[in-house]
């Protein structure tokens, strides 16, 4: 209305649009909103409005100044007072770098005190905003890390009665802690260089987290080495399945074509998130199970356990043990040939040599064999190195990321078997090996070898501080070979350029427990989808929006698979009133709070003119929107703004 284009009247417009588009989605106005003068009370220049501000968001170029006209021009309307009147959990329009920091300082003050409500936020803000990379590796960094002390602060103590319920509270819950702290470690390293102004927040809480995390692996590992002993490592009395049981259990009788993938180091909590990967693929039925690896947990041994064979002879060499299966060693490029014994159309191949295959020759290689060994190797090939053992989460993720796009080869190929193991697991501590934590190793008779959480020998003189196992009780072999142990997840003194943070070989629990994953490709989809319910009351539209609120029923599983949904507003005869949202149910979490998904639908003109609307899901596949499915709710239209006093 004003007939200058001058400094007050910019500012006017820059309140005015920076009032209206942070609360669009504010439904009554606060008593204390002093900046309501600037509310848009007509509800097509509202959306009008936000028709103008989406553009200026999506511009390639103008969209760089939002932040400084807010903050130079509209000065005067403060993000830290609305922040302060509405919440952080009410929805905004747009979130300025105010809004957000706030929110990100409320986050870590939050997990202080109630780590459940500032995990449960953080899923939700990492959901529902779209964040720049820095600040969603806060966010995310918040949300790892309170997933770790919320899952340890349900046990007061890790004291169980047989190793059997050790494993089956490691397999159900506990390892969710490896695996919440591998996510949380290079989510941290980025925001170190970002190095932002919440980075020393980012710094205590990574600190303590590290503290709590090293504290659980050790009084964990400590009570389950302790019960161990107690049955003095004899594992053939454990009621879990067992790595040198392998071929038996899997292949022995089965008579269709497999593929086997051994991934070195690919530990259980690794294949529990692939397994949740694959298991979300509408093809595939999959399953997971613990297996137990032999001591010493090093590859070797593992390689050799999962060989076919009905016991195995060893023989000391200098430089380590000879593994042997009816005479032949079990060394990598002997492992085709043991195959090949037992059965003649099989095969050994490494990881790098099948993604050289093309789609010819690739399918001729695996119709030629009916088994198929695969060996991958990456993450003990980083994490062994003490130049590269700090990349050994990130050799991880890569490790999952190779086995994913093999997987799509061998499906190319017509391979609909395929079993994914490991030859053993690892510990990783990313905070330094403190002087107390390397132990003397024992003092042997006979034949040594030393690794930096074993020792092999024929005998040992004297008391050992740690643990000591008989070879043959963990393992195929009738030896009488001992194995020494350090206590909890110690480390030995070992000379030469060897790493520390990772390790392996020993008894603790991330070095045992292997997954062995099966994975069957179907040729048609699973067609029951997951099911859904509206869990919001909203049924009146008062601020041109609608939030509305879905809770996914099912996790995905092998007998539920995601559904993809369009929601939108509608018109009785089908006529759009707000721009249609796509939504992905596709949770695989047992945790009904990890299914909750959320969407804005914000009236177009057209619809902000009307007097009702109809909130309407279809399944994606259904192009007319035809059939709702679910939600057919009816919402009414209001055309007043009110004032909440």
């Amino acid at each position: 209305k004003s007939k200058k284009l001058d400094n007050d009247f910019a500012t006017i417009c820059a309140n005015t649009v920076k009032y209206n588009i942070l609360t669009v989605y504010v439904g009554k106005t606060h008593e204390h909103d002093n900046y309501f003068k600037y509310k848009i009370n007509h509800k097509p220049n509202l959306n009008r409005l936000q028709a103008f501000f989406n553009e200026w968001m999506n511009h390639a170029s103008l969209s760089k100044s939002i932040e400084a006209v807010f903050d130079q021009v509209a000065g005067s309307i403060k993000s830290s007072k609305i922040l302060e009147l509405y919440g952080s959990s009410q929805a905004y329009g747009y979130y300025p770098a105010s809004i957000l920091g706030s929110i990100l300082h409320g986050l870590y003050e939050q997990l202080k005190e109630n780590p459940l409500k500032a995990r449960e936020e953080s899923q939700r803000w990492l959901r529902s905003v779209e964040l720049s990379a820095v600040q969603q590796a806060h966010i995310s960094l918040i949300y790892h890390t309170a997933n770790v002390h919320t899952l340890l602060s349900a046990f007061t103590s890790f004291r169980f009665n047989n190793p059997e319920e050790y494993i089956r509270q490691y397999t159900a819950e506990l390892y969710k802690v490896d695996l919440h702290f591998r996510k949380a470690v290079p989510i941290f390293s980025m925001i170190s260089e970002a190095y932002d102004e919440y980075a020393e927040a980012a710094t205590t809480l990574f600190e303590k987290l590290n503290e709590r995390y090293d504290a659980f692996l050790k009084d964990f590992n400590v009570e389950w080495q302790h019960m161990l002993k107690e049955r003095k490592f004899n594992f053939k009395e454990i009621a879990v399945k067992k790595q040198y049981d392998f071929y038996k259990l899997n292949l022995k009788s089965f008579e269709y074509k497999i593929v086997v993938i051994i991934s070195d180091a690919f530990r259980y909590e690794l294949g529990q998130e692939l397994y949740h990967e694959l298991v979300a693929d509408s093809k595939n039925t999959v399953s997971i199970e613990p297996y137990l690896a032999s001591v010493p947990s090093y590859t070797n041994l593992g390689m050799a356990n999962l060989l076919p064979h009905d016991s195995m002879d060893v023989e000391k060499a200098a430089n380590d043990l000879l593994f042997k299966i009816r005479g032949l060693p079990t060394t990598h490029n002997m492992r085709g040939e043991i195959l090949h014994e037992v059965e003649k159309r099989s095969n050994a191949i490494n990881y790098s040599e099948v993604m050289q295959l093309n789609q010819d020759t690739g399918r001729k290689y695996f119709s030629d064999n009916r088994i198929v060994y695969i060996y991958h190797d990456w993450i003990d090939a980083i994490g062994d190195k003490k130049k590269t053992e700090h990349q050994t989460f990130e050799a991880a993720t890569k490790a999952q990321e190779d086995i994913s796009k093999l997987l799509k080869k061998l499906f190319a190929w017509n391979i609909y078997h395929v079993l994914i193991t490991a030859d053993h697991g690892f510990l990783y501590n990313h905070t330094h090996i403190a002087e107390t934590a390397r132990e003397i190793p024992p003092k042997t008779v006979g034949y040594a070898q030393l690794g930096t959480r074993y020792v092999i020998a024929d005998d040992f003189e004297g008391k050992v501080d740690g643990y000591v196992a008989d070879m043959r009780s963990t393992t195929h072999l009738d030896t009488d070979l001992k194995i020494a142990l350090p206590r909890a997840i110690n480390r030995y003194r070992k000379q030469g350029n060897i790493g520390l943070q990772f390790t392996h070989g020993g008894a603790a629990i991330q070095e045992l427990l292997v997954p062995v994953i099966k994975v069957y490709r179907q040729k048609k989809e699973t067609s029951r989808t997951v099911s859904f319910k509206r869990i919001d009351e909203n049924k009146k539209i008062s601020s041109g929006s609608l939030k509305v609120t879905l809770l996914q029923d099912q996790p995905v599983s092998n007998d539920y698979k995601a559904l993809e949904l369009i929601i939108g507003l509608y018109a009785d005869n089908g006529e759009l009133y707000a721009k249609e949202a796509d939504l992905i149910l596709n949770s695989t979490s047992s945790s009904p709070k990890d299914r909750i998904f959320e969407v804005i639908l914000s009236l177009n003109p057209k619809g902000s003119k009307a007097n009702f609307c109809y909130l309407r899901a279809f399944d994606k596949s259904d192009k007319n929107r035809l059939n709702p499915i679910i939600v057919n709710d009816l919402i009414q239209i209001t055309s007043l703004m009110e004032k909440d006093f």
